[in-house]
């Protein structure tokens, strides 16, 4: 698994599962998707240079948290919500048809006051009615119909 720091086995089910995926958002550009400038196999790791992010909405959370708020304050937490949900529409919808599948605060950037989605290591193409799931979804954050094993035009708008 590349983003745990183990090594990434050229030619396996996982390492072209993620190459799949980046080669579909990588042609995406919106304001709140993180961009991807780069990504190769090299000695067995997979490096991916992109865009550089502030922090993550996690990050943030646990910072207002730290300050004595019950979490981020509300006006933010809808807009950065908002801007989320745009960026997953744009994704989810034609001609793209690409669902994240991993959507959570961790995943969820902000560079200044706006954030970026990021993290695309299980995004598929969805097509027809619904599709199946090959990856590990984060349960806690994962659309009921992925526990299945497939998954929805709507499994990234319930994340």
């Amino acid at each position: 698994d590349p983003q745990r720091g183990q090594p990434f086995e050229v030619g396996s089910r996982p390492a072209e599962q993620e190459f799949k995926a980046l080669n579909r958002v990588k042609l995406i550009r919106h304001p709140y998707i993180l961009s991807l400038e780069r990504f190769e196999a090299i000695e067995g790791q997979l490096i991916i240079i992109m865009e550089l992010a502030d922090r993550n909405l996690w990050d943030r959370f646990r910072e207002c948290r730290g300050q004595g708020l019950v979490g981020i304050p509300r006006e933010e937490l809808l807009r950065d919500l908002d801007e989320t949900a745009e960026a997953i529409d744009l994704m989810n919808g034609p001609p793209n048809n690409i669902q994240h599948l991993d959507i959570k605060p961790q995943n969820i950037f902000l560079v200044g006051t706006h954030v970026k989605v990021a993290d695309f290591g299980l995004a598929k193409m969805f097509e027809g009615a619904k599709a199946t799931v090959t990856g590990g979804v984060t349960p806690v954050y994962a659309a009921p119909e992925t526990f299945e094993g497939w998954i929805s035009r709507f499994s990234d708008q319930y994340s």
